[in-house]
């Protein structure tokens, strides 16, 4: 079955000082940046911000059954359940601020995109700190955002579940969202627990600590066991492989990553046909984990630290069964996982 994808706008979810994932949308707005200072000097073996385990049963949102919102949300915290990262509850606040954004981009002709021109019609914030201030979210709350431009709940669902830096976003440690819609589903993530608030240079962001976090054993992956997904990966911005002109859908391992310095090692990750033959792919990794892992490895400064992909070189056959192997290690502790999905037609 295949389904209708478009462009996606990419998150900044912040590993330490640096981005996973970050668009580049920071450079279309002419909002001066501040001047960086100069970082504070951590203990040697910093202690993990304090986290809360997965949420699961968070309710029933407040939108009519009718909206896209309803389902969207519904949807996203069954896959986030299936996957074991814990479930998000509705925040109406964000709520506010993503559909702020969701009538920006709709009212200036706009497919994705994270940063708001004050001159431009429907103007409520450069950025999606800035808007959830705005919607009187409190400056406690980390926000990050994911956006993706379709016509179905499903269909959102699919779109950034289909990627890489938009899946690694969508599966954070997250504790609540927001979910506008007006052509663009706009999806405004907080995280509270373990933190103070966002710094003003993290204006869109999912901190790497705190929040919802798995057990040290836990292994979350994607496609979830017996899912059924499309062969190829939808576009994404930015482009992880820009060297692969059509990659097949991605495949994901997290584990859990309260600190910068976790590292999840990979020593293989791989996908098989149901023959037997290996899927030909590369392997993405956080820059911290390369001196551990597979040589074949290739780092990625967008990938935070607890997360791996494999990244099919071309796109996967139609109506086919692949099982995904992996093994390898956190924070020295081996660990493996082997599971299969299916494609559509």
């Amino acid at each position: 079955m295949k389904k209708t994808i478009f462009v996606l706008a990419a998150l900044a979810a912040l590993s330490g000082c640096g981005g996973g994932g970050d668009g580049g949308s920071s450079a279309s707005t002419s909002t001066p940046q501040p001047t960086p200072t100069a970082p504070v000097t951590q203990p040697t073996t910093p202690a993990a911000p304090a986290s809360v385990a997965p949420a699961t049963g968070v309710g029933a949102p407040t939108y009519a059954t009718t909206d896209i919102r309803y389902s969207l949300f519904n949807l996203v915290n069954t896959y986030r359940n299936q996957m074991g990262v814990g479930e998000l509850r509705q925040d109406a606040l964000l709520d506010a601020a993503a559909q702020a954004h969701a009538n920006y981009l709709s009212l200036n002709g706009v497919v994705g995109g994270h940063v708001e021109v004050a001159s431009n019609p429907g103007f409520t914030g450069a950025y999606p700190r800035d808007r959830a201030t705005v919607a009187g979210v409190p400056a406690s709350t980390w926000v990050g955002e994911t956006i993706s431009g379709t016509g179905s709940a499903q269909a959102c669902l699919t779109v950034l579940a289909n990627s890489v830096y938009h899946l690694q976003s969508l599966t954070a440690n997250q504790e609540s969202v927001g979910i506008g819609y007006n052509v663009n589903c706009v999806m405004d993530f907080g995280t509270v627990t373990g933190y103070t608030g966002q710094t003003v240079s993290q204006l869109n962001a999912i901190p790497v600590g705190g929040g919802q976090q798995m057990a040290a054993t836990a292994i979350a992956y994607s496609p979830l066991d017996g899912e059924t997904v499309d062969k190829a990966m939808a576009p994404e911005s930015p482009q992880p492989a820009p060297d692969i002109a059509a990659p097949g859908h991605p495949v994901m391992v997290r584990v859990r990553a309260d600190l910068t310095t976790d590292v999840l090692s990979v020593s293989t990750f791989k996908l098989v046909d149901s023959s037997g033959a290996d899927v030909a792919g590369r392997i993405l990794i956080a820059p911290n984990a390369k001196a551990a892992s597979n040589s074949g490895a290739v780092t990625d400064s967008g990938i935070n630290a607890g997360v791996a992909f494999f990244l099919p070189q071309v796109p996967l056959g139609s109506n086919k069964t692949y099982t995904a192997v992996f093994s390898g290690a956190r924070n020295g502790v081996a660990i493996s996982k082997s599971w299969s999905f299916k494609t559509y037609f």
